[in-house]
């Protein structure tokens, strides 16, 4: 359910900003050139990064460092994330991967195991498809992205070949990617009702309806603003992880500061682990 006066009013002031869309391009991702090696980095990136955190360490939350040794393990060895590599990755290899002992910082054996299986199990999925073509695959089908009735996966995955400077797909047909940020954010501004999102006796419901809404006000900030799904996922992540974070807030410098109706509803505990 949307508070329709509040996403009224949100999508005048995000209609006034100017975001620049990412092209997924920089220091922590593979180089722009037309290689089709890339493209398995990427499917199983967005597979295993997206999923659990890790210990805050150095000012900088897990999943941070998480993305680095994923790439710092892509420049080590770019066959490791094929599928054929993949689907025969040991505990250990994943363990050595994900060794962050040196730094203070650690993954749960529950994390960790959880992207060793998922490692595994896309590497088996993709290598028993005949004339497996990356570019053409179904994503929401594949094991990693199957699970989530909001892809947000599988829209992320299609957002980063559709704008990523090779265009390794053509189309931008991607939807909008629903995370953490974005459904806190739309608690904080009033647009999804802080009661009425938290009021269900049962967790997973309650997560599917925030989930849903915020798909909703998503899709529905699009229409009204003209902006990409990329722009404003874009707008939504790094304000969320920059400005309106649950400690250390910084209204001053937030862009939905003149709409925001739930000042006390900072953090919001959801279990988004798998999405």
């Amino acid at each position: 359910m949307l508070e329709k006066s509040k996403l009224d009013r949100l999508a005048e002031v995000v209609d006034e900003l100017t975001i620049t869309e990412r092209d997924f391009t920089g220091d922590d991702m593979p180089e722009v050139g037309q290689d089709i090696e890339k493209i398995p980095y990427f499917f199983a990136f967005t597979a295993l990064q997206m999923c659990g955190t890790g210990r805050k360490v150095d000012g900088e939350v897990g999943c941070s460092r998480i993305w680095s040794r994923f790439y710092e393990k892509w420049c080590e060895d770019r066959h490791f994330f094929d599928p054929g590599t993949a689907a025969g990755t040991s505990y250990a290899e994943m363990e050595k991967v994900l060794d962050f002992s040196d730094r203070g910082l650690w993954v749960s054996d529950k994390d960790l195991y959880w992207r060793w299986q998922l490692h595994r199990g896309l590497g088996r999925h993709i290598s028993t498809i005949p004339d497996f073509s990356f570019a053409n695959m179904r994503i929401a089908f594949l094991e990693g992205f199957n699970y989530d009735p909001f892809e947000k996966k599988a829209n992320l995955l299609r957002m980063i070949l559709a704008c990523r400077p090779e265009r390794f797909v053509d189309n931008h047909q991607y939807g909008p990617v629903v995370d953490y940020h974005v459904m806190r954010l739309l608690i904080r501004t009033g647009v999804i009702p802080f009661q009425e999102a938290m009021q269900s006796k049962n967790m997973a419901m309650g997560e599917r309806m925030l989930r849903e809404s915020a798909f909703s006000a998503i899709v529905n900030l699009k229409m009204k603003t003209g902006k990409s799904y990329n722009q404003l996922d874009t707008l939504f992540w790094s304000t969320g992880r920059q400005i309106c974070r649950p400690f250390k807030i910084r209204c001053r410098h937030c862009p939905f500061e003149q709409v925001c109706s739930n000042k006390s509803a900072i953090e919001i505990r959801i279990d988004t682990m798998n999405y």
